[in-house]
């Protein structure tokens, strides 16, 4: 995408929304009287108000506010992520792509922004955590046991965003510049992130953030593929290739966000947000040939690549809710909410013989369309002075088209091809009920209807339906002051990828050595039934705690590929639903410690480790890229002399081992920042992240049916360091 392009796309939805919002705000001033003599409203914000957000939670959460945020600088959602407990993470070391909550497959991890899934790209129906800059985040909230009046699709837990919020008059300005240093090149990146705030006495508020990030994510990936003679161990082919990755990142963001509360009846709010990722990615690769592969020398090249990709991603998110107060135990809210994505790719790829002569050209065209139609409504009713219940119903309407063309052919495989309509209807159910004072128990249910109609990349048809069932409870038992247990069960689903229900055969012959690859459009929804059970201590005044968790998750109709022979007498390899239950099990602790109790009122602690154990139904192999463990420590040194924080953040994930035998080796990431208040107006910001520059290396052998050693292929990924300076104005 052209400099001009790329700011038609990004100025168009930005004017939108700020005439929307400009006249939303002129109307309801319009229709305000306000009274000659206005009183002077002192609004008072907790200094910790994600603690207090955490420690009421009926169920198992951990909540980090903006102080946090704010503290490493990050310019993305991923690298912010990657450092919470619980978290695992995939995509090129240093450069997070995915994550991963108790280290199950991404799919099993549920994102939310405010509350409501956002509509992504990719057929995991998650969005990739690169895309969202952590400067329009006003808190995030892991949850790790989902409540019945939150979607139910997150077996391994949910992760729900809370963007921008007025909490007082604001208009803070942050420049910042820097470069990212790998294998003899340096690349820019910069940012500028606005945030305006006003709150008015007429009960009107407008949080208007905009963010707009540029950034370079470099990868060097060598590889290493040997074949072995079975029957004598000799090394019969030895090859080798070093990939080299520029993908250049432009971003634009706007959030606004305006609430109108004109009494203490009415609340009227209209929340608009704008993600504009434009990348484009330059990758070359060259390979060479052993000619001696037994003892590994005499290579020679065999030919080089070179890709570029130009990939545009856009999300817009629009919504507006009506909350009134029926009566003094009853409220009722009602909205709308709309989303569109879109995603378009463009591959071209040229490959050279050894003197440089063109020897192939492929180009790839992609384009994705999705889109989001939402309405709600839901009462919450004091019902006794124990129990207040809340009631919903939400209907959705989903639409997603894939398209790929190659070299102007239309690709009629999985995920090239297909146009899916999904309807689902929900209804909710949820009591807190306060048993005593020190006991809260909420049990709920969520039900949901689900009708999905698609037409896959061989034009063949199919439609079908299905309901579910999920129950949820959690209790909250404060034991001793300062001192919280916490219990949560629940039901939760992880619905089919879309590539996973296609119809279309990719490849094959139907045999037993080459099967027809296809999609199984019977695939049934994962489902797991899991449970949670934590203690937490706060002390200091609640600025420092710990925390311990346990989970479990008993996961059935568990998805995987396997080869069978079908009624047609043909063999297919599909996605399948594996009987038995597979089982997955966490540990999490996580504490900040304030070191006051040894004389250092101004350094904190903060650490975590997270614990994963899985197995497959039927075997011992573990679920997906699961890692065993997963550290993360840092300090925070506040000298008040200088005005000056200083930090750092240590990022560790074990060892990944694969069914396969292949295995991932350790990461470890460490991030440290200054923070200088030069006065009360400015203040300096200087980060740098991957500081070791992490390499990420993958084994993957391949065995014959007797489990001799045939192949050996090693690959490994590096990234490289990143600065970032950061200007900071408070106007």
């Amino acid at each position: 995408m052209n400099q001009r392009h790329f700011a038609q796309h990004a100025v168009r939805p930005t004017l939108l929304a700020v005439a929307l919002l400009a006249a939303f705000a002129t109307q309801a001033q319009q229709t305000v009287k306000v009274k000659e003599t206005v009183l002077d409203v002192v609004r008072v914000k907790a200094a910790r108000e994600e603690v207090e957000k955490r420690i009421e939670a009926p169920n198992p959460v951990v909540v980090i506010g903006r102080e946090d945020i704010e503290k490493t600088n990050d310019l993305t959602l991923g690298d912010f992520l990657r450092r919470q407990p619980g978290i695992s993470f995939t995509g090129p070391a240093g450069n997070i792509k995915d994550i991963r909550m108790r280290g199950l497959d991404k799919g099993y991890t549920q994102i939310l922004v405010d509350g409501e899934p956002w509509l992504g790209s990719t057929k995991e129906r998650q969005i990739q955590v690169d895309q969202l800059p952590m400067s329009m985040v006003e808190r995030v909230e892991i949850i790790r046991s989902p409540l019945p009046d939150m979607p139910a699709d997150g077996i391994g837990g949910t992760i729900n965003i809370v963007l921008r919020r007025a909490n007082a008059d604001e208009l803070n300005v942050k420049l910042g510049a820097g470069a990212v240093w790998f294998n003899g090149t340096r690349q820019p990146q910069a940012s500028l992130q606005v945030n305006y705030a006003k709150v008015w006495d007429t009960g009107l508020s407008l949080v208007l953030p905009m963010n707009i990030n540029h950034r370079h994510e470099l990868k060097t990936k060598p590889k290493i593929v040997e074949a072995f003679d079975a029957s004598t161990g000799t090394r019969t082919s030895l090859t080798e290739s070093r990939e080299v990755e520029n993908n250049r990142v432009r971003e634009f963001t706007l959030g606004p966000r305006l609430t109108y509360k004109p009494d203490a009846i009415d609340t009227f709010t209209l929340t608009a947000f704008y993600n504009l990722n434009d990348g484009q990615k330059h990758k070359t690769t060259d390979n060479w040939t052993s000619l001696s592969p037994a003892d590994g020398s005499s290579f020679i090249g065999s030919g080089s690549s070179v890709e570029d990709e130009d990939k545009d991603r856009s999300s817009l998110i629009v919504g507006g809710q009506w909350q009134r107060k029926l009566s003094d135990v009853l409220v009722g809210t009602v909205g709308l909410g709309t989303q569109r994505a879109t995603e378009d790719k463009l591959k071209p790829k040229t490959s050279y013989d050894l003197l440089g002569n063109t020897t192939a050209t492929e180009l790839e065209d992609a384009t994705v369309r999705g889109s989001s139609h939402k309405a709600y409504g839901g009462l919450r009713w004091a019902a006794t002075p124990e129990h207040l219940l809340a009631t919903g119903v939400e209907l959705r309407v989903d639409n997603r088209k894939d398209k790929k063309l190659k070299d102007g052919v239309q690709q009629t495989g999985l995920g090239d091809r297909f146009d899916i309509d999904e309807t689902r209807a929900t209804l909710y159910l949820r009591d807190d009920w306060q048993i005593a004072p020190e006991h809260l128990l909420v049990p709920g249910f969520r039900y949901e209807r689900r009708r999905t109609e698609s037409v896959a990349g061989d034009g063949s048809q199919r439609s079908g339906s299905s309901g579910a069932f999920n129950p949820s409870v959690a209790y909250r038992w404060e034991f001793a002051k300062h001192w919280r247990a916490r219990a949560a069960a629940a039901q939760t689903l992880r619905t089919p990828k879309f590539e996973n229900l296609s119809t279309a055969v990719a490849s094959g012959s139907g045999t037993s050595t080459s099967p027809y690859v296809s999609g199984n459009p019977d695939l049934k929804s994962e489902s797991a039934k899991g449970f949670d059970l934590g203690v937490e201590h706060d002390f200091f005044g609640r600025t420092a705690f710990a925390a311990l968790n346990y989970s479990q998750r008993f996961i059935t109709n568990a998805v995987e590929k396997q080869t069978y022979q079908e009624a047609d007498g043909f063999y297919y390899q599909r996605p399948y639903n594996v009987p038995g239950t597979s089982r997955t099990r966490a540990i999490e602790v996580d504490a900040r410690l304030d070191l006051r109790t040894i004389g250092l009122r101004e350094v904190t602690l903060l650490a975590n480790y997270s614990r994963f154990f899985s197995r497959k139904a039927g075997s011992t192999d573990p679920l997906g890229d699961q890692p065993h463990y997963v550290v993360n420590t840092g300090m925070d040194w506040r000298v008040s002399a200088i005005n000056t924080l200083l930090g750092w953040r240590y990022n560790y994930q074990g060892r990944v081992y694969k069914a396969s035998g292949e295995t991932e080796s350790p990461q470890h990431l460490l991030d440290a920042f200054a923070y200088w208040d030069i006065d009360r107006t400015w203040s300096l910001r200087v980060s740098g992240s991957n500081l070791l520059n992490t390499r990420k290396t993958k084994y993957k052998p391949t065995t014959n049916t007797s489990g001799v050693l045939t192949g050996l292929t090693r690959e490994q990924e590096m990234s490289g360091r990143g600065l970032l300076l950061t200007l900071e104005a408070r106007l």
